[in-house]
């Protein structure tokens, strides 16, 4: 279901639709992958950083890569999460404007 919302940003009017299944679809799924992160690729990552075949040397080559590939995985996971924040950001935001108009609306009408 999309409703067009008209919001106003500093002086420039712009119509939006806003399709609220697809928001929460997307939210959802921001989330999944944010517990599939939690739940299952951070602990499997720290359990092969305490692997005896890495710390002992055999895999010296495989070791020096691991840092980085940690770090890659760390700034994944923090743009999941930033994304997620976004998403409840601007619904806050819209339910911010929705209130606003709505008091604009009760004003005029005196109500």
């Amino acid at each position: 279901m999309s409703k067009p919302v008209l919001m106003d940003g500093g002086g420039v009017r712009a119509e939006i639709n806003i399709d609220v299944d697809e928001i929460t679809l997307i939210y959802q799924q921001i989330e999944s992958i944010l517990n599939e992160f939690e739940s299952t690729i951070i602990p499997n990552v720290e359990k092969l950083k305490t692997n005896d075949f890495y710390s002992s040397g055999k895999a010296k080559q495989a070791m020096d890569a691991f840092p980085e590939a940690n770090e890659k995985i760390t700034e994944i996971y923090n743009h999941y999460a930033r994304a997620s924040l976004l998403v409840i950001d601007t619904l806050t935001s819209m339910m911010e404007a929705d209130r606003t108009i709505a008091l604009e609306i009760i004003e005029k009408l005196e109500l």
